[in-house]
Parts: structure tokens; sequence; C-alpha cells
């Protein structure tokens, strides 16, 4: 979102429910009207007064050294009203000045003051806020007040107030990460950070996540049955049940839609499958679909806010989506997934030792017209010109490698050929270097090109999301956590080394090269 739609969506947001300082706010404006007021009087009077003068010449009742007399004292006193009037009015207009600045100065300081040390503090810690409903980003929620539900979205160190705002009903709210307060109820104190956050568009005051947190933004893109949605319920799972635990580290993902998704990713973990992700044609509903989970523990100040953002893979090739997809302008990082059987040269070679579960799934779409497709929806997102090369880092993702196979292009055996070739390189590298070699030889140097020419940074990786057929047993996932980690290495090293998600490549190539075969695949 630019700047000025940002602005412009302040603009827009309804006035604060609680009261303002009267120095900060109304003090010099009434000022100012009082004095413009006083000057036209003081001008009405002037002109008054020699209008009578006028008056007086014109007559025919009186003599004329009576006439002439109350003539000049009218256009004199006329003069003094216009001469001194305006002085008088300009000096009480002064001292009135100093009196509404000496009252507002304090808090004004203070306020700033205050102000600025939140925010700095907010800015080192990296708090930002993303709603993957609107798609847009913020630094600072709208609250509702714990009493009346008010929506305060000015909830910050301002004229309202220095370390409090006091809602209408009467409460006290803190306007700092720091302050706390009583409820009118009475109880327990609470923090801003306690208080139920709601998107910050005007519109649509929704529930959001992300007080005083980072969010943390990963978006999928690929067409459709290309594993995005496998992608995702191997990395949520991978995140939250096994990395996080492991490190100390809780996961949370919250109630209402979160906990039902959350159940349903759980149940597709544990019997290997996939729910599609809908293409939804009603536009009160957003295209894509948000999986969000909070982090918080040792290492993580602030607290994460994890969005993984999904695409329906019809809707998005075919740039049929009712809303443009902002959050690819802001990401943390991109995950293009491939399915290897839409290249044309792999599917015509493996596509018949597939077995039946697996046929069915095969992604048809042209990866480079996926990749065109992508590009273009980046360039919307962040309003970059056509042909700018685009810096959130991207991970192009071969999917479905344990399949015909294809594991044997990447695992540990090709890892050690091509290092006794190049020593120089890290196993990193070397996988990235398999993947695009796989890739070239295959017909698609075109596609390498556009990639390095229209992104600064990117990468490539192969993985397995399910590790088998689907519906052959619990996801078995291979090469998830490599990219997701090269990502967070980039975007949030405090992140990435918390979860310390990566293994050794070679040694998870490998694993995808020994699974034993699914019951369904052909011999």
């Amino acid at each position: 979102m630019s700047k000025r739609t940002t602005q412009a969506t302040k603009r827009l947001l309804p006035p604060d429910p609680a009261p303002a300082n009267y120095f900060l706010d109304r003090g010099f404006s009434d000022l100012g009207a009082t004095a413009k007021h006083s000057l036209k009087a003081t001008a009405d009077d002037a002109v008054d007064l020699l209008r009578r003068a006028k008056g007086w010449l014109s007559a025919t009742s009186d003599s004329i050294l009576i006439r002439l007399a109350a003539a000049a004292l009218f256009t004199c006193a006329g003069a003094v009203v216009a001469v001194f009037g305006p002085a008088i009015v300009l000096v009480l207009a002064l001292l009135h000045a100093v009196a509404v600045a000496a009252g507002a100065a304090p808090q004004g300081i203070a306020a700033a003051a205050v102000g600025a040390l939140d925010a700095a503090g907010a800015r080192r810690r990296g708090v930002r806020g993303l709603c993957p409903v609107c798609k847009a980003p913020f630094t600072l929620p709208g609250y509702r007040c714990p009493s009346c539900g008010a929506i305060h979205y000015r909830l910050r160190p301002n004229k309202h107030g220095v370390l409090h705002h006091t809602c209408r009903c009467g409460q006290k709210l803190p306007c700092t990460r720091f302050g706390s307060n009583v409820p009118l109820t009475g109880g327990a104190s609470f923090k801003r950070a306690d208080l139920q956050a709601v998107c910050t568009n005007p519109a649509a005051p929704h529930p959001v996540e992300g007080t005083e947190a980072r969010a943390v933004c990963i978006a999928l893109a690929g067409a459709r049955s290309t594993g995005k949605t496998a992608f995702l319920n191997a990395a949520a799972y991978g995140i939250m049940r096994q990395a996080a635990p492991a490190r100390g580290l809780f996961a949370t993902c919250g109630t209402g839609p979160a906990a039902l998704r959350e159940r349903a990713l759980l149940a597709d973990y544990a019997a290997g499958e996939v729910s599609l992700t809908a293409e939804s044609t009603d536009p009160s509903q957003p295209t894509a679909a948000p999986f969000t989970f909070r982090l918080e523990g040792p290492g993580l100040d602030p607290a994460r806010i994890v969005h993984l953002m999904d695409v329906a893979g019809e809707a998005f090739v075919a740039n049929a989506e009712h809303e443009r997809q902002l959050h690819y302008g802001f990401a943390d990082g991109v995950v293009l997934m491939i399915d290897p059987m839409s290249i044309p040269q792999v599917g015509d070679a493996l596509r018949r030792r597939l077995g039946m579960v697996d046929a069915a799934g095969v992604g048809a779409e042209d990866p480079n017209r996926v990749l065109a497709a992508l590009v273009a929806k980046m360039q919307d997102a962040a309003e970059t010109p056509a042909g700018s090369p685009l810096t959130v880092p991207l991970a192009v993702v071969l999917g479905k490698i344990d399949q015909a196979g294809l594991a044997r292009f990447f695992d540990a055996d090709a890892q050690r050929a091509l290092l006794a070739r190049d020593a120089s390189l890290s196993p990193a590298d070397a996988h990235d270097a398999l993947c695009r070699a796989f890739l070239a030889d295959h017909g698609m140097g075109n596609f390498l090109n556009a990639v390095d020419a229209r992104f600064k940074t990117a990468r490539f990786f192969a993985c397995s999301a399910i590790g088998h057929a689907r519906g052959s047993g619990p996801y078995a996932p291979v090469g998830v956590a490599e990219p997701l980690d090269w990502i967070l290495r980039q975007s949030d090293p405090a992140l990435a080394k918390a979860l310390a998600l990566a293994a050794p490549v070679a040694a998870a190539s490998s694993a995808a090269a020994a699974a034993p075969a699914a019951p369904t695949r052909a011999a």
C-alpha cells in the first residue's frame, strides 16, 4: 500500500471517542475564531462610524456648522476604531496565545517525547501488523474499549493523552506499550496489548492479530495442483508442532475460524490429504486464504504473527481475483510452487510412471505463464514500474519430488557428484545449482532467465510436502523447511535463529530418495 493510500485511509477514520485536551485541540482554533470575529466586528464598527459621518454631511435639518462638527467627530471616531481596534485585538490575542501555549507546551512536549520513545521502541523491535483479509499493513491497529466497545484508532501519545486516553464511557486506556490501567469494574490491570485489536480499515473493523507483535508474511504462489496447500500444511505443522516446541517457543492459533482451520490442517496432515483452496466468487470474501498463528518465547521480542497466504490456483493464473493481492508487495518472501510434471519435457518422459492418485493431481499450467502472473501481481501490489526488479525474496520450489523417480536429480549422490566437480559450493548452493540444472536440461532456460531478470534475490529448491502419494498415511515432508529458513534468514534473522528450521539439504534429499514407494504407485 502506497504512502498516499495510507494517508487517505487515515483521513477516513472516524473521530476518536476519547476527548482531547482543550489546549492541544481547540485552544488555538478557538483563539483564531475569536480573533477573526473581533477583527470583523471592529471593521464593521469603523465602517458604521464612517457611514454616519457621511450621513451628517448629507443631512439638511441642521446648520452647516453642526453637520460639519458631527461628521468630523464620527470620522475621527471611525479612524480611531479602524487603527486602534485591530491593534487591541491583536495584543489581546497575543496574550491569549501565550496563555494557551503555556497550557499546551507541557503536554505537547510530553506527548511528543513519550510518543517518539514508544515509536522508536516499536521500530527497533520491528513491530508491524498485517490484516490478512484487507491485505493491508499497519503499525498500530484500532483498539476496542473493554467497557463500551468503542474503537480507538489513535491509541498513542497525542492530544488525547500522554500515558492514557479516557474513553467516552470513562474507562482509561493505556496508549503506550509499557503503560497499564485498571478496568472500571475492577480486577487485574491491563496493557494496550491486552485489548482487542481491529483492522484499520474504517469500512470493516474486523478483529486482527498483531497487537504489539511483528507480522511475518510468506506468500504462496502457483497454479492449481502444484502443491501449495500441501506445502502450507507441512510448513505450518513443522513450525507449530515440531520446531517451536523443540526450541522452547509457544505456538498458538487463536479461536474461531483460526481454530477451525488448524483442526482441518491437523486432520489433513494425519491422513496425508489436501483440502484444496476454494476459488471464491463472493466479492465480500477474500480470495487469498491465510493460515495465521502466533509465535512467542525465548529470542522473540516482539512476538511474531506468522501469515502463510494461499491463493486458489485457478484465480491466480487467470487473474480472476476480485481483490488486489496486496500482500505480495510487502511479503517477507514468496514461495512459487512448480509441479515438475507441468514441464512438457518432464511430463512427456515421466508421467507414465505415476500412480493413479498422483496422476490425478498433476498441475497442467505452463510455469512460464505462472511466473508472468506472479510478476504482474507483485508489481501491482508494490506499485513498481513494469520491468523494475522485484526486491521480495523468491523461493522457486519444485514440488512432488517423491514421484516418478524425481528425487534422483536432487539427492545426496547428485550433490556429491556436483561438489566433486566444484568443491567451492556450499551444500545449499549445490542444491540450488541442481534445481537450476534440472530446469535448464528440460527446456526451461527462458524461465530461469526470467526469474534472474525480474527478481533481485531468488533461490531454487526441491521438496515433497506430503512425502508420498496422497492418502497413503501421515505427511512425511522432505525439503519444506529449507525454503522457509532461507526466506526468514533474509527478512527476520532472529526468527530464523529461534526456529532453526533448516536441516542439511543432502540429508533431506536422500530421505526422499530412500522413501518406499506408495502402494498406489505404478511399478
